[in-house]
């Protein structure tokens, strides 16, 4: 398992699910991360399979992202990616 503690600059971390992404795990039978943190809109993207957030959050619908995404979690909070590897138990 990898861990990712993430901390926000002076811009939110944007969290949402990567449809594609569930699509291609049920296709391809593999268990790629579809979770995306990004600080601000076009950040950097980290993928992990859960994130934990670490105080306040607010989840936003209405204005899409450039991806597509409709529904996401916009936070000042400390975050944390965990990422899985085939040989972990995430249960």
């Amino acid at each position: 398992m990898k861990t990712v503690e993430l901390s926000p600059k002076r811009v939110p971390f944007i969290i949402h699910v990567n449809g594609h992404n569930i699509r291609d795990n049920r296709n391809y039978n593999v268990s790629d991360p579809v979770i995306t943190v990004r600080r601000g809109r076009g950040g950097v993207a980290e993928y992990a399979h859960e994130v934990k957030i670490h105080g306040e959050s607010t989840v936003v619908y209405g204005r899409p992202l450039s991806c597509g995404a409709e529904v996401w979690i916009s936070t000042m909070s400390d975050v944390t990616c965990l990422t899985y590897n085939g040989d972990d138990d995430n249960e």
